[in-house]
């Protein structure tokens, strides 16, 4: 993923030349919608549809609109009519040219209708004048401004449908409604026009009541029919064709389980056996011909073909919020079973080999039978008869039994004594050496199945993050997408996301040109309507995909301060400190103090504090982190590795605060004229398999301070510090951290030097 900002927009000279094609044909598309809406005579000789489109286009269609409308207009209206027609698509786009210049803010979802109905009143009455004033002619062009303005509306609700970043699927009932009622308007404005007789937009129209019922059955079928006919019948001398389209797309989607075959043939009897009771007239024949057409193409179409198409319709090609949220975190609950499986075996496997490399003391009397005793004469005296006197004597030679004698019997009555007391140690060393390995070997497979096992409780707290984090907000996504598209900002996807701490943030998708957004509006916008506020956009660009991410502003923010003193003059300091922003928006501290003091501290203290730091911004909790550090510092070297942990993690949009500690000194938290020390019990990370924080929440308000120090601040007493930090009154952290250090300073003695490290935070209200 790589990150852009807006004054980086690439201008490179080719990808301008890629993209003017596109840019041309999307032109394109605007004027042939606008040439068909113009050629349409829906109401008293005037079309409204094309002065809708003219109003609700996007800004930088208008001249493709405009040039398309004024050929329909010419194309279908008398010379006078055309020229009145062609005045109210220019002075709808001197509206719109002021509109884009001066009231950018309006909500466009009602301005853009009333000047479509502007538009449409101003040339009805200048024709009206002309032509002269009547009542039924005023009726009429009242007519004629409604469909306006209705047209207008329903065109803007269309064009803020995402239907370039999700299926159809995907699509609300409501949204495909509206683009099925502007796909009957173009079928009304298309079915116009004909040749020979046969009208390409009736034989579509057909093709597509068929497809209706091949993918929804009867209720697609149906509806198909009724709303395809509907459309088809407005036209003059067409009003036959309501019936016949609407059963005939019953029948078909009837017959739609039998296979397409039966379904257009039954869609073609019931279209016949209705047209022909309409009467035999040469329009009717021509809608059988068409009718027929349809029917022949959509068999002719290829099953596979017919099979992606119902696949596209009806299989959404999302995961709802919801199922998303719960198909994820069950597939990390999953993995987490898996690794969880892993450690288990591999305590089985190290149990096994305790059971087959135990180098048992057998072993060593087995040894000296073989090697040392053959052909003695007090063997089986020995091994048989005397086998526990024997045993406990080598034993003792071998020095471990207390109170052995300086000279056992076996030594007085063995003829080869010296052999065997060289035996007995060499068995021995190797015997001690097995023993060590072995409990080497157990401890490095404790520590590795330690790591698996953490690595299983880390996937299940993130499935348990996932299951409870960022839910999107349908409804509020919807009505911000809207509201972007009124002021002119449209946008290919929108969500609102509430985590589970309430914070609100608002994610962006544009498929291309997302530079040409106003993002500084945009986030007025957003602002506006949630009520809350946001920070500046960050926008990443990801494959052919460009997201503008707005996060909400913090109610707090937390000033952080730090001072170290090394224990020796000029030498290294053994404390660390590390301050970081997780995922969730939290500030957080960590204070981690090596054992002893200089380098050979320095190096656990850092490890530790910057282990933890990259988890935590990974999106770990503290105790997954922890787990995980720990079995690090196990492992590390032969030398122990012993380091404390301190974290302060305040959350700056609750002003929750979570104390962990892990052998760390006690802190400190001011309110007013009230200091609280924070002390829980806790052992420090690197002794044992089995570690945890000590955990303590508490809840801040702004001008609370909070101080965590070192050992070394706190090795004699502390009831000083609670009076000098009752008596700071600066927002000045870095001094307050560095006035406390200089006091620790002054109290230890030579026996009581060590590192000091102090870091101060205070929580104040966030007014940026």
């Amino acid at each position: 993923m790589r990150t852009a900002t807006k004054e980086h927009q690439p201008t490179d000279t080719i990808l301008e030349l890629k993209k003017e094609p596109r840019v041309l044909l999307r032109l394109a598309g605007w004027a042939l919608a606008a040439f068909l809406f113009g050629g349409l005579r829906a109401v008293a000789g005037f079309s409204p549809f094309v002065a809708a489109l003219m109003a609700a286009c996007p800004f930088e269609a208008l001249a493709g609109v405009f040039c398309g409308g004024v050929l329909g207009l010419f194309s279908s209206l008398s010379w006078p009519e055309a020229l009145w027609h062609t005045a109210a698509l220019l002075l709808i786009g001197l509206f719109r040219l002021v509109i884009e210049r001066r009231f950018l803010s309006l909500r466009r979802s009602l301005l853009l209708p009333a000047v479509a109905a502007c538009g449409v009143t101003a040339c009805g009455l200048g024709y009206s004048a002309f032509t002269g004033v009547s009542l039924p002619g005023l009726g009429l062009l009242l007519a004629e401004c409604a469909a306006a303005c209705l047209s207008c509306a329903l065109f803007l609700r269309a064009l803020r449908l995402p239907v370039r970043s999700v299926s159809l699927a995907d699509l609300s009932a409501a949204d495909k409604a509206v683009l099925g009622l502007c796909g009957c308007l173009l079928l009304l404005c298309a079915a116009s026009y004909s040749a020979f007789g046969l009208s390409p937009a009736r034989v579509a129209a057909g093709l597509a009541v068929l497809f209706a019922a091949f993918v929804g059955g009867v209720s697609g079928g149906a509806v198909g029919g009724v709303c395809t006919g509907l459309a088809l019948g407005l036209l003059p001398g067409t009003r036959f064709l309501f019936p016949v389209y609407a059963v005939a797309g019953l029948a078909g989607g009837v017959f739609s389980p039998r296979g397409p075959m039966v379904s257009a043939l039954f869609f073609a009897g019931a279209a016949a056996l209705t047209a022909f009771l309409q009467g035999f007239r040469a329009p009717v024949l021509w809608c059988l011909l068409e009718i027929f057409i349809a029917c022949a193409v959509f068999v002719l179409i290829p099953a596979k073909r017919k099979e992606q198409l119902r696949e596209l319709l009806k299989k959404s090609g999302l995961l709802p919020e919801p199922q998303l949220h719960y198909y994820v975190s069950a597939n990390l609950q999953r993995a987490a079973a898996q690794v969880g499986e892993i450690s288990d075996v591999i305590e089985q496997v190290s149990g096994k080999l305790d059971r087959v490399l135990n180098p048992e003391l057998q072993l060593i009397f087995s040894s000296l039978q073989q090697t040392v005793c053959p052909g003695c004469k007090f063997q089986t005296a020995c091994w048989r008869d005397r086998y526990s006197e024997t045993a406990a004597d080598i034993l003792a030679l071998a020095g471990m039994q207390e109170d052995a004698p300086q000279t056992t019997a076996l030594e007085r009555r063995c003829p080869r004594a010296p052999a065997l007391k060289e035996k007995i140690a060499q068995s021995y060393t190797d015997f001690v050496s097995g023993l060590a390995a072995k409990e080497k070997i157990r401890e490095l497979r404790g520590v590795v199945s330690d790591q698996f096992s953490t690595i299983a409780d880390l996937l299940e707290e993130i499935a348990a993050l996932v299951h409870g984090s960022r839910v999107a907000d349908a409804a509020r996504s919807r009505s911000l997408r809207e509201a972007l598209a009124d002021e002119g900002q449209f946008v290919d996807a929108l969500h609102l996301f509430t985590d589970s701490t309430g914070r609100v943030s608002v994610e962006i998708t544009m498929l291309e040109d997302a530079f040409s957004l106003d993002f500084h509006r945009i986030r007025k916008t957003l602002q506006s309507l949630t009520g809350r506020r946001f920070q500046p956009e960050e926008i990443a660009l990801m494959d052919l995909r460009t997201t503008i991410t707005f996060w909400e502003k913090a109610k707090y923010r937390v000033l952080f301060g730090r001072s170290q003193i090394a224990a020796a003059e000029g030498g290294v300091c053994g404390d660390c400190v590390q301050t970081l922003t997780d995922p969730e928006g939290r500030h957080i501290a960590l204070l981690s103090d090596g054992m002893g003091t200089g380098a050979r501290a320095a190096v656990d203290s850092v490890l530790a504090s910057t282990l933890l730091e990259k988890l935590l911004e990974s999106g770990f909790t503290f105790s997954g982190a922890l787990r995980l550090v720990n079995c690090v510092l196990l492992v590390k070297s032969s030398d122990e590795s012993i380091a404390t942990a301190d974290g302060l993690c305040i959350n700056v949009y609750t002003g929750q605060a979570d104390f962990y500690k892990a052998g760390a000194a006690v802190s400190f938290w001011r309110r007013g004229d009230r200091v609280t020390v924070i002390e829980d019990a806790s052992l420090p990370i690197g002794i044992l398999r089995t570690v945890g924080f000590a955990h303590r929440e508490e809840t801040l308000q702004p001008g609370d301070i909070v101080l965590l120090v070192s050992d070394g601040v706190t090795a004699l007493d502390c009831g000083w510090l609670s009076d000098e930090l009752l008596a700071w009154s600066t927002n000045n952290m870095d001094d307050l951290a560095s006035h406390i250090a200089s006091l620790a300073k002054l109290r230890y003695d030579d026996e009581t030097r060590d590192d000091i490290t102090v870091v101060a935070a205070k929580v104040l209200e966030n007014r940026e």
